[in-house]
């Protein structure tokens, strides 16, 4: 099938991409500011309306044609983004042969092909053939006395 552009709107912090149907999905880039860590086993799957209307003042705003268009509800889901919203690709060191390839959002998809030869180098050859330091699990860990704090790695994301 064809693939349709994805439009990113960095002043508005929204994404845009045509879909099958005459469709058009809306999407906000980074996490919605939420007053606790979601549980994922009770997390509304339905945007509400107070979001829907914004996205629709955000799409008229930047595309205003849109303003025919009629808006059909929408999705709500938890994203796999980092705290950083940097990816996180390293080994655990506490268990042997566990990889980790997560915290990507959206974009994982794109870098599955390097993420994957990466991780295949890693497991079979004891080392990825470029330096992933900059990627490490390890960078969230901040030593406090004795003991480590760890940053949350899920945050919120509606569409």
């Amino acid at each position: 099938g064809q693939v349709s552009p994805t439009v990113i709107d960095l002043i508005q912090k929204t994404h845009l991409s045509d879909q099958p149907g005459n469709l058009m999905l809306v999407g906000r880039m980074g996490p919605l500011e939420e007053d606790s860590t979601p549980d994922p086993d009770d997390y509304p799957e339905n945007a509400d309306w107070s979001v829907i209307r914004q996205f629709r003042d955000e799409v008229w705003r930047r595309i205003p044609i849109m303003r025919r268009s009629a808006f059909r509800g929408g999705y709500s889901g938890i994203n796999d983004l980092s705290p950083d919203a940097t990816p996180i690709v390293d080994r655990v060191p506490e268990v042997d042969g566990l990889f980790l390839a997560c915290g990507f959002s959206g974009t994982g998809f794109c870098f599955a092909p390097a993420v994957g030869q990466l991780l295949a180098e890693w497991a079979l050859d004891g080392a990825p053939s470029i330096d992933l330091a900059t990627l490490s699990l390890g960078r969230f860990a901040q030593p406090v006395g004795d003991s480590v704090i760890s940053a949350k790695s899920a945050e919120p994301s509606s569409y």
